[in-house]
Formats: structure tokens, C-alpha cells, sequence
């Protein structure tokens, strides 16, 4: 006879089997958690052992893991900026700085000689300020013209130190450098971050080069160290100092230090260390068909726009910059055939009226001849091989 109120022994059945499944997916899931930690942990015990490191499976593992890395797009947060600076300028020099630092948003640090009593409290508008390693026992091998140029140098290894958790790029850049941030993003992110690169480019200034080097990007500037390169920087940089006691600067000094590793220089017409002196209207009118990625010296050229003082026509440009950061200075030229005229628009700075129609050529990048260039430069200028 039935028992009143028993279930079904079907159901009954039914409900332990969901029960024993839920288990094993509980079970399976611990299991799988479990195996990733200790593989995490294998992982960073044994990567620094060169028989590890150099077996076929580790190898592979590594390399699987670097590529579903790499599939993600580098952005703002994968860079850290690297500022040399000093106290006693930072007054005048915050405006530049502040024009295109985002608050909570970019990473680095400003690095000053001494603590900077007299800007206390330091403003959330600037970068967090760090104070530089005392260089002192590198008296022996300090005798560059720039006698702040080991400090400077070093910017790259103590901001490394400082500050290297899923970090794709170092950017370098001195407390009067103008950086356009997106841009950069965008330009950084063609290359590939687990590779040695060193991305800047020269002075506008043959002279400047040629006292300096041909294949050294111009600090001021700024330039760019992938992780990796910058990881062998930090671990080499002051024995490279005490092997390059003359070099007029630190960017010269990094760049002979770099090539000690074999990486030549990257260029990227974007950065502009400005060379120059006066109107820089002429250039900016006329900038390259690149992204625009950096404005130094503004302090040693008339304001680029008339009528206001340097740091209200940096704000100016930057207000244009955070409209449409890609187009910033990009060269566009209309015509209008009914009066005979030309347009020449150079996005969020300039528009130049021509009452012609000049033959603007589809390419204005001519090659040089070195040699030429060199002849006719050693007459005015002491020329260094």
C-alpha cells in the first residue's frame, strides 16, 4: 500500500542527479581555479631560471600568453610619463605641463632636484612630484656640459622603478614639453610593446643634429621606451653612465646608451623639440601629414597665436586638440576657381588666403643628400664624426 504523501522515486531520482551535477560544476570550477594559481605560481618561480625559460613548452606557454595580451589595444593607461624638472622653474613651467595632464588618468611623475617647499600644497591639477636620487657618487664621471644631466637621465630607471605594473610604454619629456596624449596613444599603439623600441625624432635644427646625432630623438621633445627596453635601461643605466662621462646632455647620453643594446632610433615627425626661435606659425601651417605628438621650448619663440601671452595660446591650441586631437594641424588646401584663390587650413591654428592657384606638389618630402649637406654645413659649423 502507498504511503500517503510520498514523492514519486522518478522524482526523487531526478532532483539528486541535479544535485550531483551542481557538485561537479562546483567541484570542476574549484579545480580550475586552483590549477590557475599554481601555474601563476610556477610561472613566476621558475621564469628566471634559464633552463626553464629556455625549454620548448615554457617557451610556448609564454608566447601564448603574450599574444591574448597583445590583442588588446594600447591605451592611455598602459604609459607612463617620465617629467624632469626642478623646483626652482616649476612655477613657470607648470602651464605647459597642466595643459595636457589629465588627473587620475595619466600615470608618472614629475621629478624634481629638491623638495618644492615653496608650491605646497601641491596642487591634484599637476602630477605627483617625486624628488631624484642624490647623484653624488657619480662625481667621478660627471663631466658633462649640462651638469643636471646624469639626474635627468636617470628619470627613465627611477621612473621605472616607481612605477611598472601592466605598463606598456615609458614616455620621457622635460617640464616645458607639450604633450597631444591621444595622439601618442594612437601612434604608440602601431608598434608592438614587447619589443625593443626607442620612438622620437630629431631637432628641426641641421646644426643641432649635427653636433649631436643624427639618430638620437631630441629629449625636450620627447621620446618613447617599450617596457622591455626600458626593463634593460633601468638595469644598465648607471654603468652606462661611467662609460659616457662628456656628453653635452641626457638625451644624448641615453641615446648612446640604447645603441649599446643595438636599437636604432624610431622616428616619428610628431614630436617637435623646436629648435628654433621667433614666429613658428610658417611650421605649424605647414606641419607634416602626421599626428601631431609634442611642442617643447615655447618659452624661446614668440606665443603662437598674436595678441595673447605663451601660456593662454598653449590653452588655446589644446582647447582644439580635446575637439578632435587627430586633426590637430593637418594641412588642407581649397580652391575657388571664380576669384583664382587658395585656402590652406591648418586644423585649429591657421587659414592662409593665396590669391593664385600654386602648384602644391603631392608629396613635400624631399630627400637630402648627407654628404652635400655635410660639405656645405663643415664650413660654418665644427662637424664631429
Amino acid at each position: 500500500m502507498a504511503l500517503t504523501g510520498a514523492k514519486p522515486s522518478g522524482v526523487i531520482g531526478h532532483r539528486q542527479s541535479a544535485l550531483s551535477l551542481n557538485m561537479l560544476r562546483v567541484d570542476v570550477c574549484k579545480g580550475m581555479a586552483v590549477g590557475g594559481f599554481l601555474f601563476y605560481l610556477i610561472y613566476i618561480m621558475l621564469s628566471n631560471n634559464s633552463w626553464v625559460a629556455s625549454s620548448p613548452l615554457f617557451t610556448s606557454l609564454v608566447f601564448k600568453y603574450r599574444r591574448i595580451e597583445s590583442r588588446t589595444t594600447t591605451n592611455i593607461s598602459h604609459i607612463v610619463f617620465g617629467i624632469a624638472g626642478s623646483a626652482n622653474t616649476w612655477k613657470n613651467k607648470r602651464p605647459y605641463i597642466e595643459s595636457w595632464w589629465r588627473p587620475n588618468i595619466t600615470r608618472g611623475f614629475l621629478w624634481l632636484d629638491r623638495a618644492p617647499k615653496e608650491h605646497l600644497p601641491w596642487p591634484s591639477s599637476s602630477p605627483p612630484f617625486r624628488i631624484s636620487q642624490d647623484i653624488k657618487r657619480f662625481h667621478d664621471y660627471n663631466n658633462h656640459a649640462m651638469p643636471f644631466a646624469i639626474r635627468m637621465a636617470r628619470v627613465i630607471l627611477e621612473s621605472f622603478r616607481e612605477e611598472k605594473e601592466d605598463v606598456r610604454w615609458y614616455v620621457m619629456a622635460d617640464d616645458d614639453t607639450v604633450l597631444f596624449v591621444d595622439n601618442l596613444v594612437d601612434v604608440l599603439a602601431k608598434y608592438d610593446h614587447n619589443k625593443y623600441y626607442y620612438i622620437g625624432e630629431n631637432s628641426e635644427c641641421v646644426k643641432s643634429n649635427f653636433d649631436y646625432s643624427f639618430q638620437m630623438a631630441f629629449g625636450g621633445g620627447g621620446y618613447a621606451l617599450s617596457f622591455p627596453l626600458a626593463k634593460a635601461m633601468a638595469r644598465n643605466l648607471d654603468e652606462c653612465l661611467k662609460r659616457y662621462p662628456t656628453l653635452y646632455g641626457s638625451d644624448h647620453i641615453m641615446q648612446a646608451c640604447i645603441s649599446d643594446f643595438g636599437v636604432p632610433l624610431t622616428r616619428e615627425r610628431g614630436f617637435h623639440q623646436i629648435d628654433l626661435h621667433g614666429d613658428l606659425s610658417g611650421l605649424l601651417s605647414a606641419h607634416p601629414g602626421v599626428p601631431m605628438l609634442s611642442l617643447h621650448h615655447l618659452d624661446h619663440v614668440d606665443p603662437i597665436f598674436p595678441s595673447m601671452n605663451r601660456h593662454e595660446a598653449v590653452k588655446l591650441l589644446m582647447e582644439a586638440s580635446a575637439v578632435e586631437s587627430s586633426r590637430v594641424l593637418q594641412q588642407t588646401v581649397c580652391y575657388h576657381k571664380q576669384t583664382n584663390w587658395s585656402f590652406s587650413i591648418s586644423w585649429g591654428y591657421s587659414a592662409q588666403i593665396y590669391e593664385k592657384i600654386p602648384p602644391f606638389k603631392q608629396s613635400r618630402e624631399t630627400s637630402a643628400d648627407l654628404h652635400s649637406m655635410e660639405k656645405h654645413w663643415a664650413r660654418y659649423i665644427h662637424v664631429q664624426h
